[in-house]
C-alpha cells in the first residue's frame, strides 16, 4: 500500500504541477492583457468559483470514499454510478440561483445588466462543475490517479488555449470567464473516453441500492467553510481596496495560490487512502506521511518566493504598475501555506466520515475574517489579518485532526 500511496502522489503531483503551470500561464496572460480592474474582477470570479467548487466537492468525496471502501477493484457500471451520486434537478435549480446571486459580490449593482452574459457563463460553469466532480470521484475511488492527472492537465490546457484565442479576438474579461467553462467541459469529455479502463459489469451494487449518503450535509457544510477560508481575502480585496491596491493584491495572490494547488495533489490521494484505513495507527501513519510530503513540496516554493519576489513579479506582469513588483507575495504565500494544511486536515476528517466536530470550529474560524472588510484600508492591513487568521486556523484544525486520529475507535468501518 505505501508504494501505491507514493505512486499516486507522484501521478497527482505531476498532473497538478503541469496543470498549475498552465493555469499560471493563463493568469499571466490575463494579467498582462486585461485592464487592472478587469483582471481583479476575474480573480474575484475565480475565487467565487472556488467557493462553489469546494462544497461541491462533497459529491467527489462521497463518491471516492464509498467506491474505495466498497468497490475499489473490478469493473463498475460507470453510468449507474454517475446516476446514483449525481444530485437531482432541484439541486441544480437552487445552485443556479445561488450562483447568480453570488455575482453581486463581484459586479456592482448598477453594472449588473451589462454583465448578465458573464453571470450566466459563471452559472453554467458551476452547474457543469457538479458533473465533473462526480466523475472525478469515480476515478479517485478506483485510484486511477493517472487519469485524474490527465483530466487536470486537459482542464487547464483547454482553458489556456481558449482564453488566448478569445483574448486575441479582443473579448476582454469575457475571454477569461468563457475559458473557465470550456476547460471544465473538456475535462468531462476526456473522462468519458477514459472510462473504458474501469467500466463494465458491476458485481457489488449494495451501496447503490442502499440509498443516499448520510454525511453529505455535514461534508457540504464543512466544504463551504473551507471555500470561505481559502478565498475570503480576494473577495475582500475586490470590495475594500482601491483599483490599484486590489490589483496589487490579486497579482500576488494568483502566484501564492501555487501552495494551495500543491496541497490538491496530496488531497487526491489522502481521501481514498484514509477511507480504507481500519485502525487509528494506520490512519495516523498515512496522514503523517502525506502531511510530510506536502511540507517538502511547499517549502521550496516558499523559499523561491522569498528570494526572488521582485524578479518573479517584474518578469511576469510586464504591463503592471511598478508598485506590484514590491508586493507582499511571500507573506501571502505563507498565509496560504497554513490554510492549505488546515484544508488538508478537513479532508482527512471527511475521509474518516467524522466532520461533525470540525464544523463548529470551522464556522468560528471561517466566518470571522469576512468582517475584516470594515477594517481594511490598505494592502498591508489585509496581509496582517491574513497571516494572523491563517496561523490560528492552522493551529486549531490541524491539532484537532491529530487528536481525532489518535483516538482508538474505528471510524471507517
Amino acid at each position: 500500500m505505501p508504494d501505491r500511496i507514493f505512486s499516486g502522489v507522484g501521478w497527482m503531483t505531476a498532473g497538478i504541477g503541469i496543470s498549475a503551470l498552465i493555469n499560471f500561464l493563463f493568469q499571466i496572460f490575463m494579467g498582462n492583457y486585461l485592464e487592472t480592474r478587469d483582471f481583479t474582477a476575474l480573480v474575484a470570479i475565480m475565487g467565487m468559483l472556488s467557493l462553489f467548487s469546494l462544497p461541491l466537492g462533497v459529491f467527489e468525496s462521497e463518491t471516492a470514499a464509498i467506491i474505495s471502501k466498497s468497490n475499489s477493484e473490478g469493473k463498475i457500471d460507470y453510468d449507474l454510478n454517475i446516476e446514483h451520486f449525481s444530485p437531482s434537478s432541484k439541486f441544480y435549480s437552487a445552485l443556479s440561483i445561488t450562483a447568480m446571486i453570488s455575482m453581486f459580490a463581484v459586479f456592482p449593482i448598477d453594472g449588473i445588466i451589462s454583465r448578465i452574459h458573464l453571470i450566466l457563463s459563471f452559472v453554467f460553469s458551476v452547474c457543469v462543475l457538479v458533473m465533473l466532480r462526480v466523475r472525478l470521484g469515480i476515478f479517485q475511488g478506483r485510484k486511477q490517479f493517472r487519469t485524474l492527472a490527465i483530466s487536470a492537465v486537459t482542464n487547464s490546457g483547454a482553458k489556456f488555449i481558449s482564453g488566448a484565442i478569445l483574448i486575441w479576438f479582443g473579448m476582454g474579461l469575457e475571454s477569461g470567464v468563457f475559458a473557465i467553462f470550456i476547460g471544465i467541459v473538456a475535462s468531462i469529455i476526456v473522462l468519458f473516453y477514459l472510462k473504458t479502463g474501469i467500466s463494465g459489469k458491476q458485481k457489488d451494487v449494495r451501496y447503490i441500492e442502499n440509498g443516499g449518503f448520510e454525511n453529505r450535509i455535514g461534508i457540504a457544510a464543512s466544504l463551504v467553510l473551507v471555500g470561505i477560508m481559502l478565498n475570503w481575502d480576494v473577495i475582500v480585496a475586490n470590495f475594500a481596496l482601491s483599483s490599484e491596491e486590489a490589483g496589487l493584491y490579486s497579482y500576488s495572490a494568483v502566484i501564492a495560490k501555487s501552495v494551495v494547488i500543491a496541497s490538491s495533489a496530496i488531497i487526491g490521494v489522502l481521501v481514498p487512502s484514509i477511507s480504507e484505513s481500519k485502525t487509528q495507527r494506520m490512519r495516523f501513519s498515512r496522514f503523517f506521511k502525506l502531511a510530510t510530503v506536502y511540507a517538502f513540496i511547499s517549502l521550496p516554493i516558499l523559499i523561491l518566493s522569498y528570494l526572488f519576489q521582485y524578479q518573479i513579479l517584474s518578469k511576469i506582469y510586464l504591463n503592471s504598475d511598478p508598485l506590484v513588483h514590491q508586493g507582499p507575495l511571500f507573506y501571502i504565500m505563507v498565509g496560504y501555506s497554513f490554510l492549505s494544511m488546515a484544508q488538508f486536515s478537513v479532508f482527512s476528517s471527511i475521509a474518516r466520515l467524522d466532520v461533525g466536530g470540525k464544523i463548529v470550529r470551522m464556522a468560528t474560524t471561517s466566518i470571522l475574517p469576512l468582517f475584516s472588510v470594515f477594517f481594511i484600508d490598505d494592502v498591508e492591513s489585509l496581509v496582517q489579518i491574513l497571516l494572523s487568521y491563517s496561523g490560528i486556523t492552522f493551529f486549531i484544525l490541524f491539532s484537532d485532526e491529530i487528536v481525532s486520529i489518535r483516538r482508538e475507535r474505528i471510524i471507517t468501518e
